[in-house]
């Protein structure tokens, strides 16, 4: 059922005086603004800009035909001309809000209001409707509505309506400037609201919108609001351009304290390495790993070369006493220990054949007497492995003696103890012939049988070499195999 739709709306009244002598009995044209829509008012109720249309059409076609819209003095339960102030003549819908245009009457009531106006009272004006409404979640929303008339009222809740103007036909200059000195102070009142912006920038704002010289209040705030729009890109813009200012000179600065600071780096680490006082492979070596740490400040580079001075010490005592004569080692070839057959700078490996034997993942065995194709061949590479790598497998022996650390870089030891579990548990090893060599590729030899008479025999294919199987740093092992002749019976 349709609901009794009452809206008061308020808004300043601004007058064009007319001359004393100018249609002191009325009618006195009049502009006024209805209520707003598509925004929730002060009776918690929000007319759509749809449902409004159609409300003013139904309006204006009722006026055409006759009926009247008027406005008393508040809402009167029953008609009573007498107390009649407005005649609405046509009603319209300008930027969200309902546009009334019509007459102050020169009745009692009007002369009334036009009195009240003179001495700086404002008139509000109430909507009475009537029409259908739903729940919207804190709001009633208006889903029709039909006007009956608007009257002038008391309490407000449309803040943003009421009377706007009212023309005269005669000079109205002294109220215009009333009005445009109203919407200036409005101007400065509403640019103070501004917090985001500085005192100056307020003022600059108030200014720009007061240059445009608007005629209404509405017009004074759309203008602030698209003002400040502008003046929030400009910020923003000037903003982002500081910062990004800011990252580059940032920026450039970091790169050129990088800088500074590695030339002081290298400039200390020079000094630093030579009084060491090093062989010349040990100053190279010791000032590589202090440079592979990449020390950002010279603190940095302190605490890298007390870490390495603890390995390049003793291997400059030990270079040292070669250089005399003691422990010099030159491995010519394999060097076979009494009891376990390892050499002794391989004791490394030993020690991790050891662990890998203890955990049952490997088994050490004795390279003087192996007992299988796999350790035969193992016992080959090995050789191989030790004249080549044996003085590299000496200064790990070395470190490992030294070193407590769990992280130490063995990996010539690593090598040597994998190949010698590895290589004798190759199944291929049981089956094929290897052997060992020094070039890849490398020639291999291979018989061609002769079948008796009766049979000829033919090889399908020539023995081939198969590639590398495995290589350490330049040492191969390759695989032979013989395919056998394929025999046909004459």
């Amino acid at each position: 059922m349709p609901e009794q739709l009452n809206e008061t709306v308020f808004d300043r009244l601004e007058f064009l005086e007319e001359s004393a002598a100018a249609n002191p009995a009325g009618p006195w044209k009049v502009k006024a603004i209805g209520i707003t829509l598509d925004e929730v008012n002060g009776n918690r109720r929000l007319y759509p800009l749809a449902v409004a249309q159609t409300a003013v059409d139904d309006a204006n076609r009722r006026l055409q035909e006759g009926e009247n819209i008027d406005g008393k003095i508040e809402h009167l339960d029953f008609p009573d001309l007498t107390g009649t102030a407005f005649n609405w003549l046509n009603l319209g819908i300008e930027n969200k809000k309902i546009i009334l245009e019509g007459y102050l009457l020169g009745t009692d009531a009007g002369r009334n209001l036009r009195a009240m106006h003179k001495g700086k009272m404002k008139i509000r004006l109430s909507q009475r409707a009537r029409g259908d409404t739903v729940n919207a979640g804190g709001y009633r929303k208006v889903t029709a509505f039909k006007i009956f008339d608007y009257d002038a009222t008391g309490n407000p809740s449309d803040g943003q309506a009421g009377v706007t103007i009212l023309e005269s036909t005669q000079d109205g200059g002294s109220n215009m400037s009333e009005l445009a000195q109203q919407i200036s102070e409005f101007i400065d009142a509403q640019a103070g609201t501004y917090a985001r912006f500085d005192e100056s920038t307020r003022a600059r704002l108030a200014r720009a919108v007061k240059k445009q010289k608007p005629g209404s209040f509405d017009e004074a705030k759309q203008l602030l609001e698209a003002q400040a729009g502008d003046y929030d890109t400009l910020l923003e813009t000037a903003k982002l351009k500081r910062d990004s200012t800011v990252q580059r000179l940032e920026a450039e600065n970091a790169e050129l304290q990088a800088g500074q600071n590695q030339r002081e780096v290298e400039v200390y680490l020079a000094e630093a390495v030579k009084e060491a006082k090093y062989p010349k492979h040990l100053e190279e070596a010791y000032l590589a790993a202090v440079q592979a740490g990449k020390p950002e400040t010279v603190e940095r580079a302190k605490e890298l070369l007390e870490e390495q001075r603890a390995i390049f010490d003793p291997l400059a005592a030990n270079s040292t006493l070669q250089a005399k004569g003691f422990g010099r080692v030159n491995v010519l070839g394999p060097v076979i220990e009494k009891e376990t057959g390892f050499p002794e700078f391989a004791k490394v490996a030993y020690a991790l054949g050891q662990k890998l034997e203890e955990s049952n993942q490997g088994q050490l065995w004795d390279v003087r007497k192996p007992q299988t194709q796999g350790q035969r061949l193992a016992a080959r590479v090995l050789a191989l492995y030790d004249q080549r790598f044996g003085n590299q497998l000496l200064e790990e022996a070395r470190l490992f003696e030294a070193e407590t650390t769990s992280d130490l870089a063995i990996p010539f030891s690593m090598v040597r103890a994998v190949v010698a579990e590895a290589y004798p548990a190759l199944a291929a090893a049981q089956v094929f012939d290897f052997q060992t060599a020094t070039k890849d590729p490398e020639k291999i030899g291979y018989e061609v049988f002769t079948g008796e008479t009766g049979y000829s025999g033919s090889v399908t294919d020539e023995d081939f070499n198969s590639g590398a199987f495995s290589t350490i740093d330049g040492i191969s092992c390759f695989l032979q195999i013989k395919r056998a002749p394929i025999y046909n019976r004459k």
